[in-house]
């Protein structure tokens, strides 16, 4: 579940064409960052438990030490000399932590990140036909 830019940013191209990225409530840790792993089967829109066993399938056979690789987990990668990010993810977002631990690594790292969290906003909440997406999508 690698972002391009972390597989760009390893493979030492040139990214100073690439204005920013807008990121979407990612899952950015496949071994499940606390809110997904404690996220109830009430979540809206996504399933927090299928989620997180969707995850395992997906790296079955590893531990989550390899779960947590760079090659696989965006989280544990060097951010640094990215280009600039907003991050957008719901209050109700079971993979809330992703994008508030991704955002504290890449403001860290790069000083050009934005968070924004949308007050009771469930996964995928720009993918609905309200108008709160709409102010949602125009943010990005």
């Amino acid at each position: 579940m690698r972002l391009a830019l972390t597989a760009l940013s390893d493979r030492q191209a040139d990214l100073s064409s690439a204005a920013g990225a807008v990121l979407f409530y990612g899952t950015y840790d496949m071994a499940g960052t606390p809110s997904l792993r404690n996220s109830s089967a009430e979540a809206l829109i996504m399933h927090g438990p299928s989620a997180l066993q969707n995850l395992m399938r997906l790296t079955s056979g590893m531990d989550d030490a390899q779960r947590r690789s760079p090659s696989l987990s965006p989280l544990c990668c060097d951010l640094a000399g990215l280009p600039a990010a907003n991050f957008v993810v719901g209050e109700l977002d079971p993979v809330l932590d992703d994008s508030l631990l991704m955002y504290d690594k890449w403001q860290n790292a790069n000083h050009n990140a934005t968070l924004l969290i949308v007050p009771e906003g469930p996964h995928g909440m720009n993918r609905l036909p309200t108008r709160m997406a709409s102010k949602i999508n125009d943010f990005g």
